[in-house]
């Protein structure tokens, strides 16, 4: 019973690495095109927790001749300063929309997905070794 419990377990987490990996690119399906953007400025949000700011970079990048700023809407660490680049992601379509470059997206699927099929095999090798009184 408790080899089923780690092979369910099993299961759940390639479940949701699948899931991870899906959610990561159909979010970002229309953001197809890498872009350099530049901080220029910081908007600043109100306390959020016990007197704690948060700060979002002000972007500025360039696509096709033309010169975009965006109000960043992700928290960035007090260490950003001006002038740092980021790599973002626009939509070609409506350049205006954008979202941060992120490579680790799917790295956390694939970890969840390899400790899955681990636990599977370890599930069915004890079931073995059991079985064969070992």
């Amino acid at each position: 019973m408790d080899y089923l419990l780690l092979a369910l377990s099993g299961l759940v987490l390639i479940f949701l690495g699948g899931y991870a990996k899906k959610r990561s690119i159909s979010s970002k399906a229309k953001y197809s095109q890498m872009v350099d953007a530049t901080v220029v400025s910081f908007t600043e949000s109100g306390p959020i927790e016990q007197g704690e700011t948060t700060y979002f970079p002000v972007l500025e990048y360039t696509y096709k001749g033309k010169t975009y700023k965006t109000d960043g809407n992700e928290g960035v660490a007090n260490s950003v300063e001006i002038g740092k680049v980021f790599t973002i992601l626009i939509n070609p379509d409506k350049p205006e929309e954008t979202c941060l470059y992120q490579p680790g997206d799917s790295f956390l699927a694939m970890i969840l997905k390899v400790f899955g099929y681990f636990m599977i095999f370890s599930a069915i090798l004890m079931t073995v070794l059991d079985f064969l009184g070992l």
